[in-house]
């Protein structure tokens, strides 16, 4: 019996020396599943994050937009300082200030952080 298996071990043995295609052919398969699986899967994961970031980005710009449009028309159409004093531009000009420094606070605290001296 153990001569039996030692034979059909020999013969696979065999076979598989005959073979070196089959062996080439194997590496290349788990060299492309490897890369597939290390270089794939992360960018799709990271497609995912990236567009829900864009698309939050999206929305919270045009939520700002239309905040700032509201109240630069309750200025306008509410308080009567404005056309009282000559001073209808002032409300434009204060909506885009406003705008400028939350874009500005925006800017300074979601951008890199700082750098340590080491």
């Amino acid at each position: 019996m153990n001569e039996e298996y030692s034979v059909a071990v020999a013969n696979e043995v065999k076979a598989k020396a005959r073979n070196p295609t089959g062996d080439a052919k194997e590496l290349v398969d788990l060299v492309i599943a490897y890369a597939k699986q290390e270089t794939l899967e992360p960018l799709k994961g990271l497609g995912k994050n990236a567009l829900k970031g864009l698309g939050g980005a999206f929305l919270l710009g045009m939520g700002g937009l239309f905040v700032s449009i509201g109240a630069l028309r309750a200025m306008q159409t509410e308080t009567d300082w404005f056309e009282e004093h000559n001073a209808t531009y002032l409300p434009y000009f204060l909506t885009i200030m406003v705008l400028l420094v939350l874009s500005a606070i925006g800017w300074v605290g979601l951008g890199p952080g700082k750098k340590k001296d080491t």
